[in-house]
């Protein structure tokens, strides 16, 4: 999908987990990237990262939760069937674009739609703000109190 983008002079970072089983064969995929990237294997500072970045792709677990809260526009993907309404959500609320297939040109078309609108990416960014404002936890304890009294 990288090599189908419209964009040359981009950054990358890619991001996997410590249990990706995959990450060999990332290395020797990625080595005819023509952008200049990055591979890491669980880094310990994520904020960091999202904050770097002008776009994300990640399936769609609670890392999207912290997507929204960071801004970062995002295209997400369901890799497993608890993954699919948080995609759904996150889509229908205008925070993220989805892809249904899970195919090389589909990840290329919403990479390139992002990166040649930045409209779309400050409305994504800001519906992301909306729908998380890193108060949720004060929330739950302050119902949890008044269900207590």
């Amino acid at each position: 999908a990288l090599n189908r983008l419209d964009e040359p002079d981009i950054s990358i970072k890619i991001i996997i987990g410590p249990a990706n089983p995959h990450q060999e064969t990332l290395h020797k995929a990625l080595s005819s990237i023509h952008f200049k990237m990055e591979l890491l294997a669980n880094p310990a500072n994520m904020p960091d990262l999202m904050a770097w970045a002008d776009i994300s792709v990640s399936a769609g677990g609670s890392t999207s939760w912290e997507l929204a809260f960071m801004e970062l526009p995002s295209i997400l993907m369901a890799l497993s069937p608890d993954q699919q309404g948080i995609v759904d959500r996150l889509s229908q609320r205008g925070f993220a674009l989805k892809i249904d297939e899970h195919t090389t040109q589909g990840i290329a078309n919403a990479l390139n739609a992002l990166l040649f609108d930045h409209e779309l990416r400050i409305t994504m960014s800001l519906q992301g703000r909306k729908l998380v404002d890193g108060n949720g936890a004060c929330r739950v304890v302050k119902e949890i109190k008044n269900a207590r009294s």
